[in-house]
Order: structure tokens, then C-alpha cells, then sequence
């Protein structure tokens, strides 16, 4: 799944051929190559979202809707119909912004009734870059909630739960992640799954002796050794942002063992995979400027209660 401008076959493995995909065209004016033959390959599908049917492209041949890079988003930038288009076709929305553009705008009156139950949190911290995140990513996390849902920010009420994941209590329905490093802040939207984000600078040395071995996987460490030397910490930022964004989607974090997950790209796309351990997740890693930006998406709420 490649983003807007980008050429390739959908990863569920069918031979789809190419797929032009141009960041101003409509959804669904996907030309392709060869394949399945025509535009029976990339099908709309139903979904009902805040009462409403929607159509939103899909693969024709395993049903997977098509997935978007992370949107840039500042403050004063009105963005709100391309993240609530992306979040409708794709079922989720990964946006990322400027730390300091958001913490400036969080600030003031109103920072009480944005933090909510996080405000004696907020006056309890004592460094102001911590104060800065905490302000900025639930501004920037309420602005793309309003978004998605189509109401005012000032309606969306968000929260934490008892692992300290975000939640988003108003409007009903949504899931929401959070990550931040070095000045940028992630946060991730999701309709009726769970989903997860981690944002890593690209250049964040993690070849120190022995700490490969504390979140790689055996066969992860075999095919490192492999690897020309200058391309391992490269290979190692991108694995550790894949499983820290599924163990957040989880609530658990770093105290997931993630030596147990083996992150591997799907066959045709961009995505990446989980196997048996977690066989119906979906990963994807961007790169955003000098970042990588990962996100993890569980299955369908639904999907899952009709098996169980």
C-alpha cells in the first residue's frame, strides 16, 4: 500500500498489478496496470460510521481498505476534511505535528478544561518540557478526534485509563494512541479497533552491546548479522517502532516482552505483519522528515466479538 503519488500491489497477495494512486484525484480513480481485471479490483465497500453509510475503497479481492501516510497538522491549518476523508476510507488517521506549534497553542484559559482529569497531573509536573507534551498532544490528539467524528473540539472529552493509554470518551466509538520524541508529536485515531503510534528519530543508535538482544527476535538477530554494518541501526530503529506501536495498542508498553513479536513486511505493500502471534493486526512505518512514524491497527471490534 503505497501513500498518494506512489505505485504497488496490494499486500493481501493477489496479483492486482499496479496501482497509480494521485494525491489530488478522487478516491476510487485507481487505474490499473494488469490483474484481476479492471476496476472490479478496487471495490467500494459499506461502512456505517456515526449512523451514516459510507463508501470507502477496498480491495476487491480480500476486502482491506487502502491505507494513507500520516498527515502533517499545525494549529492555525484547517485539515479536518482530509483527516476525516483518511479516516473513513481507511478506517483510522495517523497525524503529526510541531511539539512547540502545539504546546504555544494549548496554553492559556482553556488548558484546564483540555486536560480534564489530567490537569492536577499537569500542575503536579514540574518540567516544562513534560508540561509541553502533555498540553500539546491532547490539543493536538482533540483536534484530530473532532476531525474524525465531525463535531466541535470543544465536545471531545478524552481520558486515561488505568495503564495511562489515552481514551477517548466523547464522542463514543473511537480509539486513540499518543507517542512523542524530540519535538514531534504522533497521535492515531481509529474507528472500532485498537490502534497504537510510535515515532523514533531515524538516527536513534540502538547498537550498544546487548540491547539488540533485549527486543530482538532470534531469527531478527540472525538476519542483523547478516546485514552490512552501516544498515543495522537503521534496521534495528524501524523494528523497535513496530512493536513499541503494538505494545502501546495493547496498553502495555514496554513491559511486553518484544523478543516474542516478529514484525515481517507483507508480501506486495508496505505493511507489516505479526503471523500467528497476533495474526489479524495490521503495522505500517512511515518516514516523516528525520522520523519514523509506526502504527499498529487491531481488527474490527466487531470481527472480534461475531467469532468469540
Amino acid at each position: 500500500m503505497r501513500p498518494p503519488g506512489g505505485t504497488g500491489c496490494h499486500p493481501c497477495g493477489q496479483a492486482l498489478g499496479a496501482v497509480k494512486r494521485r494525491r489530488k484525484a478522487k478516491i476510487g480513480a485507481h487505474v490499473m496496470a494488469a490483474g484481476l481485471g479492471g476496476r472490479q479490483a478496487h471495490r467500494p465497500v459499506q461502512r456505517c460510521v456515526y449512523g451514516r453509510a459510507r463508501s470507502v475503497p477496498a480491495c476487491g479481492a480480500c476486502g482491506e481498505e487502502f491505507v494513507m501516510a500520516p498527515i502533517g497538522l499545525t494549529p492555525g491549518n484547517d485539515a479536518s476534511g482530509a483527516v476525516q476523508e483518511t479516516a473513513l476510507r481507511d478506517g483510522f488517521v495517523v497525524c503529526h505535528g510541531r511539539l512547540g506549534d502545539w504546546a504555544r497553542a494549548a496554553a492559556g484559559p482553556s488548558a484546564p478544561g483540555l486536560l480534564g482529569a489530567d490537569w492536577p497531573r499537569y500542575l503536579a509536573t514540574r518540567e516544562p518540557a513534560a508540561r509541553a507534551r502533555l498540553l500539546g498532544s491532547r490539543l493536538l490528539l482533540r483536534r484530530a478526534v473532532a476531525a474524525v467524528s465531525g463535531v466541535a473540539p470543544d465536545r471531545v472529552r478524552l481520558g486515561r485509563d488505568g495503564w495511562g493509554r489515552p481514551v477517548v470518551h466523547e464522542p463514543a466509538g473511537l480509539d486513540a494512541g499518543i507517542s512523542h520524541t524530540a519535538g514531534v508529536l504522533v497521535v492515531g485515531v481509529a474507528l472500532g479497533r485498537r490502534i497504537g503510534v510510535d515515532v523514533e528519530a531515524r538516527q536513534r543508535p540502538l547498537l550498544a552491546p546487548g540491547l539488540a538482544e533485549r527486543f530482538c527476535h532470534a531469527e531478527e538477530l540472525a538476519e542483523l548479522r547478516e546485514l552490512p554494518s552501516g544498515e543495522r541501526n537503521a534496521r534495528l530503529v524501524r523494528l523497535w517502532t513496530l512493536k513499541e506501536a503494538y505494545a502501546k495498542a495493547l496498553g502495555v508498553g514496554l513491559a511486553y516482552d518484544f523478543r516474542l513479536l516478529r514484525p515481517r513486511p507483507e508480501p506486495h505493500g508496505e505493511g507489516w505483519v505479526l503471523g500467528r502471534i497476533s495474526a489479524e493486526w495490521r503495522l505500517r512505518c512511515d518516514g516523516v522528515e528525520r522520523f519514523l512514524v509506526a502504527s499498529a491497527l487491531g481488527p474490527q471490534r466487531q470481527a472480534q466479538q461475531t467469532s468469540q
